[in-house]
């Protein structure tokens, strides 16, 4: 239906043409399909229930927070690419066979679901809201891969469930409180490090998810460690004392 019909008018179905100085309002229990480059900018409301389904269709840096109006939003990707917009909290889909890269800034707290096979990588850069990131916030099952990309001190969540990769010849500082039972990896023939720090701090913490080529350990304060080191080269500073059991340190170093 076009909006020549009227600004106002109640619609229902997919939209191509040009909205122009239209207000749109989809009518109850209705929804309206319509590419992102046709609704950027526009007001598209609702009638009671009725909803708004944006294709992204190369639309790279598309900036949902653009769309205005009351109308319930959804969005679809339908084309690989590297998303460097604004999901401005719009419950996003990657399509079948579609794979989404993405900063861990432009990602966390949104939720991004797929169809069969798609997937969401998201980089995590040496830069603010990305090494601060909580990435547990993302929500959704597309959720593939979290890959650090630059040397940095972590200080934000990892991920539970998605393994956290270390790139190649890159070394991820983070604490023992952060990095407890957390799965951090590299890939195979790779070589990462992995530096743990505070370990004191958290006697109880859990290192054996950490599978990387060096994993070291910083033990800055007298203590009774009574967790799991995992690989961890453990080095005591400034003189003091880590307590422990010979069970707990047996093959470590």
């Amino acid at each position: 239906k076009s909006p020549s019909c009227g600004c106002g008018k109640t619609y229902d179905g997919t939209f191509t043409g040009t909205i122009g100085d239209a207000v749109i309002t989809v009518a109850d229990s209705k929804a309206m399909s319509a590419d992102f480059a046709v609704v950027t900018g526009e007001t598209i409301n609702k009638s009671t229930s009725g909803s708004l389904h944006i294709t992204l269709d190369n639309d790279t840096s598309a900036d949902l927070s653009t769309i205005l109006g009351s109308a319930n939003k959804t969005a679809t990707i339908t084309t690989n690419m590297t998303f460097t917009g604004e999901l401005n909290s719009i419950v996003t889909t990657i399509s079948d066979g579609v794979t989404v890269s993405t900063a861990a800034n432009v990602v966390v707290g949104e939720t991004i679901n797929k169809v069969s096979t798609g997937v969401l990588n998201v980089t995590v850069a040496d830069s603010a809201g990305q090494k601060d990131a909580d990435l547990g916030t993302i929500s959704g099952t597309a959720l593939n891969s979290v890959l650090i990309t630059a040397d940095q001190t972590f200080t934000g969540t990892l991920h539970s469930s998605v393994a956290t990769t270390v790139d190649n010849g890159v070394t991820l500082t983070i604490s023992a409180a952060k990095a407890n039972e957390k799965p951090i990896i590299e890939e195979g023939g790779e070589n990462a490090t992995v530096a743990i720090t505070a370990l004191d701090a958290t006697l109880a913490s859990d290192l054996s998810a950490i599978v990387t080529n060096s994993v070291t350990a910083a033990y800055d304060n007298s203590g009774t460690f009574t967790g799991d080191f995992g690989s961890a080269v453990v080095t005591v500073n400034g003189g003091n004392t880590l307590t422990t059991t010979a069970a707990i340190v047996n093959g470590i170093t």
